[in-house]
């Protein structure tokens, strides 16, 4: 398994800018000595052209772009090498021979480049076998004088070549989704470059002449010159998927973290992705099942690109090593994971304080309507029945009073019974307002009732209400029902006002519509601001509609179980 963090893709440093010119140089250098020696200089010049721009271009992105990949290198490398090899045609003997020993060489280099593309390492196996027994090939192929043992070396050359095109179809059917998009141009180029190999072998077994123009001469230009741009194709292919991922992340909030996995495989093409998450309880990964997982020990060859937040880990996935061929791949991968990670994990959170946010209110609320029952009975046991034993004690005195009495004392006693008397109703009203009796001891039916009957407006009730209203919900439905009625008769100018309360389903679901002015702005006043928050508190709703001229409709429901729930 191949561990790392998110890479940062370095910038070209000026050694590779120098190589890569020396490189150019090497080709333009040839080019012009050959010209110079008398050699057809358009001929010349398109050929190591054909050849060198190819292998320089790929090689100077490829090592720019990563630098820690062997492919850049030799890709340059192997300019150099088919610069060099022009010089075939040169009379001197040492120099055709040097050449062509450049020219062996190149044909090494391109066949490493197909079994190594695009991650840069030549895997253990008959790959390097083959690629063994090919430089052995070519080299003794360009020393040996003995037309015969060159000719069985060429014949070993040809299986060997055909050996190579089915080792690089190979690694393109074993691999993933990921691996066979950059690899099928190289596996293109590979394969073509392979057959034209063992065909070039062959018509040196049968000492046929491979000439300049002749169709294998040509072939074997091709098929040299597809390597690179095979290699910058497949490039290509990896680095469009970055597409994907920024499609993904744009998806990001409308994906469920628990399709997180299969929206970047499939984004990515690799069915073969995990994503687990870092338990800082248990202190490892943990799979999709919640199993611990051991990455240092993950057999399946996968790579693995960590994900931190402040330097702790968060996640991690397990992906196809191809993906790491674009290190901006996989900083695009990792942000966009660690983007809906985070946003899981402050949603988490959010929800969580909004749970207790809510769950504190309906503590208020609970709280507040059993002060206010506690004051309630505290004013009817206490002051209210001090007062009610004033005045009949005052009543008493009265009738007492002999007849020689005088008319101030008559007089000062009848005034304090009736301060008394008001005293006592204006107690009586503050005790309903502050927790109605009537709801407590008959009801939410018999509490709205109430409340019609006292309405200075006329309104007629429909109601069809349980015995077992929740004590916050009836009294959350009573307060509002009052501030409602209330409004009517201060502002709304109405003749009637139609009262409905029921429960439909596991709701409360009260309505009360007059047919005033409207107009009504509940934000001009706390009233019904207050009674919002008190339904909210319990989970509710509570919709007003006053259009000018037609009336004031307010409908609230309330749920019936959230109560229960909240208040656990």
């Amino acid at each position: 398994m191949v561990a790392h963090a998110i890479p940062r893709v370095p910038g070209a440093q000026w050694r590779h800018w120098l190589v890569i010119a020396a490189c150019v140089a090497v080709a333009a250098l040839t080019a012009a000595s050959l010209i110079m020696l008398g050699f057809a200089g358009e001929s010349v010049v398109f050929q190591i052209v054909a050849y060198g721009a190819g292998y320089v271009i790929a090689g100077a992105v490829a090592w720019i772009r990563r630098p820690g990949n062997a492919v850049g290198p030799v890709l340059l490398a192997t300019s150099v090498a088919v610069s060099l090899s022009f010089f075939a045609i040169h009379p001197e003997p040492v120099v055709w021979r040097l050449a062509g020993l450049s020219g062996s060489i190149a044909n090494i280099l391109v066949v490493w480049i197909m079994l190594a593309a695009p991650a840069g390492r030549l895997e253990p196996g008959p790959g390097r076998l083959a690629l063994g027994a090919f430089a052995v090939v070519v080299l003794l192929g360009s020393v040996l004088d003995d037309l015969g043992t060159r000719r069985a070396v060429w014949a070993v050359g040809s299986a060997v070549s055909l050996a190579l095109a089915a080792i690089v179809i190979r690694r393109w059917v074993r691999a993933t989704g990921p691996s066979r998009r950059s690899l099928a141009p190289v596996v293109l180029a590979g394969v073509t470059a392979a057959l034209v190999h063992a065909l070039d072998f062959a018509s040196g077994v049968l000492l046929l002449p491979v000439t300049q123009g002749s169709p294998v001469y040509l072939a074997d230009t091709i098929s040299r010159t597809l390597v690179p741009y095979g290699f910058l194709a497949g490039m290509l292919r990896l680095r469009m998927a970055r597409g994907a991922v920024a499609d993904l992340v744009v998806d990001l909030s409308e994906t469920p973290p628990e399709q997180l996995r299969d929206a970047l495989a499939s984004a990515l093409g690799d069915p073969s992705l995990e994503l687990v998450y870092w338990s800082d309880e248990r202190g490892t990964y943990l799979d999709a099942g919640g199993r611990p997982l051991d990455l240092a020990t993950d057999a399946t060859g996968r790579a693995v690109t960590h994900l931190e937040r402040d330097g702790q880990p968060m996640a991690a996935i397990l992906h196809d090593p191809a993906l790491s061929e674009d290190p901006g791949l996989v900083a695009a991968v990792g942000a966009a994971v660690r983007l809906a990670v985070e946003n899981e994990r402050l949603s988490a959170e959010v929800r969580a304080q909004l749970a207790e946010v809510e769950a504190s209110r309906s503590r208020i609320v609970e709280a507040s309507d059993a002060e206010r029952r506690r004051i309630e009975r505290n004013l009817h046991d206490g002051a209210q029945q001090r007062l009610v034993v004033l005045s009949l004690a005052l009543r008493r005195a009265r009738a007492q009073l002999p007849a020689d009495a005088g008319p101030e004392l008559t007089t000062t006693l009848e005034t304090a019974s009736d301060h008394v008397k008001s005293a006592l109703a204006e107690l009586r009203t503050l005790a309903r307002g502050i927790h109605p009796a009537i709801l407590t001891e008959a009801g939410l039916g018999p509490a709205l009732r109430s409340l019609a009957t006292d309405s200075p407006v006329p309104v007629r009730t429909t109601l069809e209400l349980p015995d077992d209203v929740p004590a916050p919900v009836a009294a959350a439905a009573y307060f509002v029902t009052a501030e409602a009625l209330a409004n009517v008769a201060k502002y709304a100018e109405a003749t009637g006002v139609v009262l409905s309360a029921g429960v439909v389903g596991d709701e409360l679901r009260i309505e009360i519509a007059d047919d005033g002015k409207g107009g009504a702005e509940p934000s001009r006043g706390s009233g019904l601001r207050g009674l919002a928050d008190r339904v909210a508190a319990l989970g509710g709703r509570l919709e007003i509609r006053s259009p000018l001229d037609k009336g004031t409709r307010i409908a609230v429901r309330l749920p019936l179980g959230a109560v229960a729930d909240g208040g656990t």
